[in-house]
């Protein structure tokens, strides 16, 4: 049900012109202080604290611009798990990915690119506007 009312918030929300953005952090005021950043930059955001809720909510028919995940989370997929699943079933969706953990990286598949904690805001919109106009 959660995952229905988010999706028909974004379906409204897209319809202003703001790119939505879903954020994927397991670590609430990690994910929380991202959100109220990428709104106040005007981005209409909508949060998942684990990939495999990230996966229940894109099943759903939301639509979003772009998925920002951390890599380490709890749940049956970890942020590289769920990048393969976007890549899979919403080719055109980049993803951002993010980690505190030096040399994270992956030698199979499709690697989406990687922002390593601490990130500043700044570096996070960079990375966030290069991925939409690509």
């Amino acid at each position: 049900m959660a995952a229905e009312m988010m999706a028909s918030r974004a379906t409204a929300s897209a319809e202003t012109g703001q790119p939505v953005i879903l954020v994927v952090e397991d670590e609430e005021l990690v994910r929380l202080s991202a959100v109220e950043f990428l709104r106040f930059s005007d981005y209409q955001v909508l949060e998942a604290p684990d990939a495999d809720t990230a996966v229940d909510m894109l099943n759903t028919g939301l639509e979003v611009d772009l998925v920002f995940s951390d890599v380490r989370m709890p749940g049956r997929l970890d942020g590289f798990g769920l990048a393969d699943w976007v890549h899979t079933h919403r080719p055109s969706v980049p993803v951002l990915l993010t980690s505190g953990y030096v040399g994270t990286a992956r030698s199979i598949g499709r690697a989406p690119p990687i922002l390593s904690k601490p990130y500043s805001f700044q570096r996070l919109l960079q990375k966030i506007d290069e991925l939409l106009r690509e």
